[in-house]
C-alpha cells in the first residue's frame, strides 16, 4: 500500500524559503511557464529539523511533536549525517575503550572510516586522503557525509573493541570484512560482532530508515527509502522581486559626518506563491527498515508523517521575511496503485495563485488519473466529519486526519508485518 501527501502551500509574504548556489529561488521549467522551486533536501530537512515548532495534543495537553521527539518514543535514535561521524561518535568512545590510548583509538577509527570507501591501492581507502589540518583525518573523518545511526555507531565501537581483542591489526579489518575466509580465521567472537552491524538496518536512525541512504563500502547495508520527497513547484510562473537593502549602523554617524547611516547595501530576491507539495510513504519498504517494530509503532510513524508534512516550515530567512505559511488544501491518499503525482493538473499555468481554484483543478484532474489507474481512497483535511470531530475534541483537524490514515493503514500493516515475520520464521 501507498500513502500520497498532496498539499497546496501558501506563501503571500514576501519570503525566499529555498534559494540556490547563486542566492537566487531555485526554479524549474514546467509546461508553459518557468516555476519557483523548493527541492526535496530542503523539504527533507526541514522535517529533520528538532527546532520546528511543532506540537501535538494529547491528553489535554500540547507536547512536542518533532522528528527527534518521536525517534525517542520509539527509541530509535536520529542518524548521525556527517563527515565527521567518526571523530565525533566514534573516536572518542575508542579512546575510554583503549584506557586513553589516542594513537590506538585513531589508527582503528581511521581504518574502520576507510571501509566505508571503494579499496584504493594498497588497501587504503578515503579516509587516507590527507585534507587540509584543520580535518580531523587521524580519527576518521571522511569526504562524503555518512548517515549512520546511533545504535550502528555503539555496534561500531563495540566491533571494533572485539577486533583488537582479537589481535587484528587496524590495517587488516577490510580483509576481514570482505573475505569470509579471513573472518573464519578471526574466531567466533569478531564474526559475531561483524554480523550485528550488518543486522542493524532497522537501526540507521529514524531519518536513516524514512529517507534511506546509500552506502558504498563493505560494512553497513544500502537502505531504500520508505519516504519519497517531491520537489514542490508553483502552480503558476514565479513571481518574484528584487528587494534592496541596508543594514543601519547607528554609530557611523559618531564617527563619518558625511555617511548615511548605513555600513552595508546588498539585494535578493523575494518571491511570493502557491506550491503544490506532493510525497509518498511506501508501508511495504516502511516494514522492512522498521523491522521489528509492530504495526502500531509503525503506525507512529505514519501519523507523525501526516502531521509533518502539513505543519513543517522551510524557515530560510526566518528572522527577515517570517517565512510561516498556510495549506488552504491537504489530502491523503491511500491504496495499492502505482503512486502518481497531480502536478500535471498546472501544466497549463495559473495566472494568479488562487487557492480555491487550484484547489478543484487538482481534485478534478485526480478523478481523471482514478479513471484512467484505478482507484484510491482519499483523506482530507476539510472534509465535514474531520472538522467536526476536531470541534468536538477542541484539537487541530490534521491531528483528526493522521489519526484516521493510521487507522485506515493499520490492517495493511498488521498483513505487512505478519508476513514478513512468517519469512524470517
Amino acid at each position: 500500500m501507498f500513502l500520497q501527501f498532496h498539499g497546496l502551500k501558501s506563501y503571500s509574504n514576501a519570503v525566499l524559503p529555498n534559494r540556490g548556489q547563486d542566492g537566487f529561488a531555485k526554479r524549474a521549467p514546467m509546461g508553459d511557464a518557468e516555476r519557483q522551486r523548493i527541492s526535496s533536501q530542503c523539504l527533507k530537512a526541514a522535517l529533520r529539523d528538532a527546532n520546528q515548532p511543532l506540537y501535538v495534543h494529547v491528553n489535554g495537553e500540547d507536547v512536542s511533536d518533532t522528528m527527534t521527539d518521536l525517534a525517542s518514543s520509539l527509541a530509535s535514535g536520529m542518524a548521525i549525517r556527517s563527515r565527521y561521524v567518526f571523530p565525533v561518535a566514534v573516536y572518542p568512545k575508542l579512546v575510554m575503550a583503549f584506557e586513553g590510548n589516542e594513537i590506538l583509538a585513531g589508527e582503528y577509527a581511521k581504518e574502520f572510516a576507510a571501509l566505508f570507501g571503494k579499496d584504493k591501492s594498497g588497501g587504503e581507502g578515503k579516509a587516507d586522503k590527507k585534507p587540509n589540518d584543520a580535518k580531523p583525518v587521524d580519527r576518521g573523518f571522511v569526504e562524503q557525509p555518512l548517515v549512520i545511526g546511533e545504535v550502528e555507531a555503539e555496534a561500531i565501537i563495540k566491533a571494533i573493541v572485539t577486533i583488537h581483542q582479537g589481535g587484528i591489526a587496524p590495517k587488516d579489518m577490510r580483509e576481514i570484512f570482505e573475505k569470509a575466509a579471513a573472518r573464519k580465521k578471526a574466531g567466533q567472537a569478531v564474526i559475531e560482532a561483524i554480523e550485528n552491524i550488518s543486522a542493524l538496518k532497522a537501526h540507521c536512525g529514524l531519518d536513516g530508515a524514512l529517507f534511506g541512504r546509500m552506502i558504498t563500502g563493505s560494512v553497513l547495508s544500502r537502505v531504500d527509502a520508505c519516504v519519497h520527497v517531491a520537489h514542490a513547484l508553483t502552480v503558476h510562473p514565479i513571481k518574484s522581486v528584487g528587494d534592496y537593502f541596508s543594514v543601519q549602523d547607528n554609530r557611523q554617524l559618531q564617527f563619518d559626518e558625511d555617511a548615511t547611516g548605513g555600513s552595508h547595501n546588498n539585494s535578493v530576491e523575494l518571491t511570493t506563491g502557491l506550491f503544490y507539495q506532493y510525497s509518498v510513504g511506501d508501508l511495504r519498504q516502511m516494514v522492512t527498515n522498521f523491522a521489528g517494530y509492530s504495526a502500531e509503532q509503525i503506525g507512529q510513524v505514519i501519523g507523525w508523517l501526516v502531521r509533518a508534512a502539513y505543519r513543517v516550515e522551510c524557515a530560510a530567512k526566518l528572522g527577515s521575511t517570517a517565512p510561516f505559511g498556510n495549506m488552504p488544501f491537504f489530502a491523503v491518499e491511500l491504496g495499492k496503485r502505482q503512486p502518481r503525482t497531480l502536478m500535471d493538473a498546472f501544466e497549463m499555468s495559473m495566472k494568479n495563485a488562487d487557492s480555491k481554484v487550484a484547489a478543484e483543478r487538482l481534485l478534478a484532474y485526480r478523478e481523471l488519473r482514478v479513471l484512467l489507474d484505478g482507484a484510491t481512497e482519499l483523506l482530507r483535511i476539510d472534509d465535514p466529519a474531520v472538522l467536526e470531530r476536531a470541534r468536538a475534541q477542541n484539537r487541530a483537524a490534521i491531528e483528526v486526519l493522521a489519526e484516521l490514515v493510521v487507522v485506515k493503514a493499520l490492517p495493511a500493516l498488521q498483513a505487512l508485518v505478519g508476513a514478513t515475520r512468517e519469512e524470517v520464521a
